[in-house]
């Protein structure tokens, strides 16, 4: 038993440095599956964010049959997921050993030919829930509760990366957007400069405090 947490350590310790090497959301999110994926024994799945204005999910990366991975944008109504739409509000890991067993099977989005285990479990950062890892396998009774454990912790983990990666994107997106103020106003600045001087009349500005701020050659 202590040899499989020092493994079931090691693999998260490994997953959470490789998760921390980039803040690219894309490249998180198929890290986050491929990652998944092997620790759980090379099974399927995809992760799935939620959409803060509609509440869907989104599929944004997967990996399929080949061990292909994908990035992707297909949107899954909440309806037509009922079993994720519980991990979601419940915070709870679900895990179904046999899908032709199970009726929560029937809440679950299309999954690849020919699965019989499903294991998913929440995302969850500061106590709010961005999205959804689901893992899928062809063997029946494939997740075991150390892996459910290890994906649990997986969780925590890659919505904290997920936050970061969208504050970074955040912060990124501010800084361009008054980079592009400033040379706005420096180019306004500068077309006002050659209008003043191509004035033959002086021509003084002053702020509201009688300072001035402005003046062509002809006011000298």
């Amino acid at each position: 038993q202590l040899e499989e947490e020092k493994s079931r350590l090691e693999a998260l310790h490994a997953i959470t440095t490789e998760l921390s090497s980039t803040l690219d959301l894309d490249e998180i999110l198929l890290k986050t599956i491929d990652l998944a994926s092997v620790a759980t024994g090379r099974s399927l799945g995809m992760v799935l964010l939620r959409d803060p204005a509609s509440g869907d999910l989104v599929c944004r990366a997967r990996l399929d049959e080949g061990n292909v991975l994908r990035p992707g944008r297909q949107v899954i109504p909440l309806e037509e997921a009922r079993a994720l739409r519980q991990v979601l509000e419940e915070r709870v890991p679900l895990r179904i050993d046999d899908i032709s067993q199970s009726r929560e099977a029937e809440g679950l989005p299309p999954l690849p030919t020919g699965t019989r285990s499903v294991a998913a479990v929440p995302l969850v950062s500061a106590e709010e829930v961005v999205g959804v890892i689901l893992l899928t396998h062809s063997q029946a009774g494939f997740f075991d509760e150390d892996q459910m454990r290890l994906l649990s912790t997986l969780g925590g983990e890659v919505a904290t990366a997920i936050h970061n990666a969208e504050l970074y994107s955040y912060i990124n997106d501010q800084a361009m957007r008054l980079s592009e103020m400033l040379t706005y106003q420096q180019e306004e600045a500068s077309k006002v400069r050659a209008i003043l001087q191509s004035i033959a009349d002086g021509v003084i500005v002053v702020d509201r405090e009688g300072r001035i701020i402005l003046a062509n050659p002809a006011s000298q």
